[in-house]
């Protein structure tokens, strides 16, 4: 008990009335005498109870209240602070459940140096917007090529870029709709896991804007499913392969 507890205590105790001494009888004294020491009992047993309870449970701090990447595109400036806070919880949650993946705008992540990127759509839109310059930026490889070329140039959001700049696109829903996740390199040496960039079951239509590059995508136990010819792209794949992809390859023709 601590030296302000017992002080407590004692104060408790000043509080508690004598009966008067002198000409009282005894049975009064007695009396008196008994009531004290009930009411200092429960004062010690409430004392106790304050003392042990200890100080209540400290509470967490609330996380970013808004996206900590500067945006100044207008459909960006345009949300409202509920509306970028619940974009940056999506970023938020894309970056926890990956590895390696940077912000790269309000509404972007990159992995590979910008290789890969991840759009989100914006709240109240069903599709992602075309691609930012962070996105471009982010580019070392292919950078410079895509930020010269007139940001209007793509099939459904999938940049289609000059030469060799040219991307293939997986979206989240029929019809080009959802997130889009999209790259720009072949990879034919392995097959690429979906799992890596948060994409993994999520698949339901994509863009192949690529002159010579041909994708092919797997199930988990490695089964072939739909393959993405250069030049092609789908509103949606076969109803049975929806939502199943889980990796892919992407070899030049």
């Amino acid at each position: 008990m601590t030296c302000a507890s017992i002080k407590r205590l004692a104060d408790f105790r000043s509080l508690i009335p004598f009966g008067h001494t002198g000409s009282a009888s005894g049975e009064s004294v007695k009396t008196n005498l008994r009531h004290r020491t009930k009411l200092i009992t429960l004062g010690f047993i409430a004392l106790l109870s304050t003392v042990s309870a200890g100080p209540a449970a400290a509470q967490p701090l609330p996380g970013p209240s808004v996206a900590p990447i500067a945006d100044s595109r207008p459909a960006i400036a345009s949300l409202s602070l509920k509306e970028r806070k619940g974009l940056q919880a999506e970023i938020n949650q894309v970056l926890a459940e990956t590895k390696g993946g940077k912000q790269i705008s309000a509404n972007e992540v990159s992995w590979q140096n910008g290789a890969v990127v991840l759009v989100l759509p914006l709240p109240g839109q069903d599709t992602a917007p075309a691609y930012s310059k962070a996105t471009a930026g982010s580019n070392e490889a292919q950078g410079a090529a895509v930020e010269a070329q007139d940001a209007a140039v793509d099939w459904k959001g999938c940049p289609a870029g000059r030469a060799d700049n040219r991307w293939y696109c997986f979206y989240e829903h029929p019809y080009w709709g959802g997130r889009r996740l999209q790259w720009n390199h072949s990879h034919c040496a392995e097959n690429i896991s979906l799992h890596d960039y948060n994409f993994a079951y999520m698949t339901s239509s994509w863009v192949n804007t690529t002159y010579n590059v041909r994708v092919e995508t797997y199930t988990d136990m490695g089964n072939p499913m739909w393959t993405e010819e250069p030049q092609y792209m789908s509103a949606d794949v076969p109803g049975h392969f929806n939502d199943e992809a889980t990796h892919f390859s992407a070899c030049r023709t």
